[in-house]
């Protein structure tokens, strides 16, 4: 994976190493202009991935290819996205603007010491471990979501196996706060065994409606307004 991506048309790679990770960069790109600064970031990401899924011990070296932006992303990757990670090569993709979130690092890990779960779980996580959407708490942005109508009935989220399907800017804090309030409410224990069979009724003994009800009600008591 790493060799096609250093050996990509139109992109000429140079490398910054450290114990824990080695990030290939463009000349002339930010990411060059601001190479302290990255390092920096990259340390937090992994610090804070780590924090939040209580995997201590990574795989080293870490490989991440960063690039100033969506579109210098999409033309390297043919994703139409801005970040990715590949648990088998050890290695992350991700835009200049996101270095220092724990977003991809949480995949790559998680995928590597559990293997995979529901999507909408394994997002969750992830989202989590950033604790905010769009510069807001997780729990503003679902507050407000709840407010407008549109949060994804659980029942859907929690059994579809479309999770693309659904709009984003709504799966995406959904499914982030739902791990933060079981991982918080229910313990860590419990969340290992629920993401291995994500089955609330047999890992929490509860209902889907059950553990929406049960959410709604943290939505609204933490975004009760003044």
């Amino acid at each position: 994976m790493n060799r096609f991506y250093l050996k990509k048309e139109q992109f000429t790679w140079k490398s910054f190493q450290t114990s824990e990770f080695i990030f290939y960069y463009l000349p002339g790109s930010k990411a060059e202009k601001n190479l302290a600064l990255v390092e920096q970031k990259i340390a937090r990401g992994i610090t804070k991935a780590k924090e939040i899924t209580k995997i201590t011990t990574l795989k080293i070296p870490l490989y991440y290819f960063i690039v100033d932006d969506r579109k210098e992303f999409n033309t390297l990757t043919k994703l139409n996205h801005s970040a990715v990670s590949y648990s088998r090569s050890n290695t992350i993709i991700e835009s200049y603007a996101l270095l220092g979130e724990a977003h991809e690092v949480v995949h790559l890990i998680t995928h590597q010491n559990w293997g995979n779960s529901r999507t909408w779980v394994m997002e969750g996580i992830a989202v989590y471990s950033d604790d905010s959407w769009n510069g807001k708490s997780l729990e503003k942005t679902c507050f407000e979501l709840w407010q407008n109508k549109e949060l994804i009935p659980l029942e859907k989220l929690l059994k579809n196996t479309k999770f693309s399907h659904f709009n984003s800017q709504i799966s995406y804090p959904q499914s982030g706060l739902l791990v933060k309030y079981l991982i918080q409410t229910y313990g860590w224990d419990r969340f290992l065994k629920f993401w291995k069979k994500p089955d609330s009724e047999k890992i929490y003994a509860l209902t889907i409606p059950e553990l929406e009800g049960n959410w709604l009600e943290y939505v609204k008591k933490y975004n009760t307004p003044k």
